[in-house]
């Protein structure tokens, strides 16, 4: 008896590309290796067990793996690997078109109709600031950025990475050049530091605005009402890890905007003023780790935020630091830390500590200070 040596890796992988149990997968594989051989041959040569090969060869064959041969004894032939994959190809393409228009059915029914009018119901009871969400994972992220841009009616601003943008390409381009046709203005800045992002660059130029502007975040802005930003370099995360945070905030997203318009002019070689240079090192904060004024949309605790204004080197480590002042005139101070790419970003007390453990700085006597405790 001659036996047919196939790894369990290999099958493994047979089995999950076709759908195939154990069994099938011997069996087909063996009758590959021998291209025409009867039912007890073929047990023999897969090791499955001959009571049960010919259910087996019954099941391949009604699913067009093999072709039983005319004559006695019966034999089998193997079907060409390429044909089988053809056939599987569009037996699920012909599954996808039939839920597609089920669901196309269903989207015309009243049914429908009313869970929307549910929804619609709902969300007038929410309060805008309780609409935002996390999302894990990149491939989860994206799928709600598309969802956010097949709702864009007026402007898209997009900030990114070199390698961001180049996945952008890929994922965003279809849908981009949609709402451009729309007369969606597009937006995008991003450091182009490599050839890949350059070309990446002349690509998305054919329906969008494209700037080589680093503004050190990553984030999508819609109409200047929702925006979703990440909150990792997303050269030191997973793409499974990735995470965002989801916003649906007039009033920060305005903010958003507002930095964005200033990197963009100065891109153009407009002069920034101390105003904006102070705008941006408030709104910096945003694109920290604290994410701070993310967290003032979402939980409203500093929302009273009144005043933020730069109050010299509080932590002795040569650079100034910033204090955000409440209306209450409550003082939260916050501190400079510089980036790889020289740009500076400011960060909570606690955030420091973790990014500098040997400082000795007493950060609580500071914030103590400053409030006169």
């Amino acid at each position: 008896m001659i036996n047919m040596i196939v790894s369990e890796d290999f099958l493994k992988k047979i089995r999950s590309a076709f759908d195939l149990n154990i069994y099938e997968a011997k069996v087909w594989t063996a009758l590959l290796s021998k291209g025409v051989a009867a039912a007890g041959e073929i047990s023999d040569i897969s090791n499955v067990p001959r009571s049960r090969s010919y259910d087996v060869l019954e099941t391949l064959e009604k699913r067009g793996f093999v072709i039983m041969k005319i004559g006695r004894p019966i034999k089998y032939i193997a079907v060409k690997p390429e044909d089988v994959m053809k056939r599987i190809k569009k037996e699920h393409q012909d599954r996808a078109i039939k839920t597609i228009k089920s669901l196309d059915e269903v989207e015309k029914t009243d049914t429908f109709g009313e869970l929307n009018l549910l929804f619609k119901q709902g969300i007038e009871n929410v309060d805008p600031m309780n609409i935002s969400g996390a999302f894990k994972g990149r491939d989860n992220i994206y799928d709600h950025v598309l969802n956010m841009l097949d709702n864009a009616q007026k402007e898209v601003v997009i900030a990114t990475t070199p390698e961001g943008l180049i996945r952008k390409l890929e994922v965003l381009k279809s849908t981009l050049r949609k709402l451009k046709n729309k007369g969606v203005k597009i937006k995008i800045a991003a450091p182009l530091k490599t050839e890949k992002a350059k070309d990446a660059a002349k690509e998305l130029a054919e329906f969008a605005v494209v700037k080589d502007v680093g503004l050190n975040a990553r984030f999508i802005l819609i109409d200047n009402k929702e925006l979703i930003f990440m909150l990792r370099n997303d050269k030191e995360v997973h793409e499974n890890y990735d995470s965002g945070i989801w916003v649906n905030s007039p009033y920060f997203a305005t903010s958003m905007k507002s930095m964005f318009d200033s990197f963009w002019a100065s891109a153009w070689g407009k002069k920034m003023d101390y105003k904006d240079k102070l705008f941006l090192a408030m709104t910096g904060v945003a694109l920290g780790t604290t994410i701070l004024l993310a967290y003032s949309s979402i939980t409203g605790k500093l929302a009273t935020a009144n005043k933020v204004y730069f109050r010299g080197d509080l932590n002795i480590d040569g650079k100034d630091d910033l204090i955000v002042e409440s209306k209450g005139g409550h003082k939260t101070p916050l501190y400079a830390v510089v980036q790889k790419d020289g740009s500076i970003n400011y960060v909570s007390a606690d955030e420091y500590k973790k990014m500098h453990p040997t400082n000795i700085t007493d950060y609580e006597r500071i914030e103590d200070i400053l409030n006169k405790k």
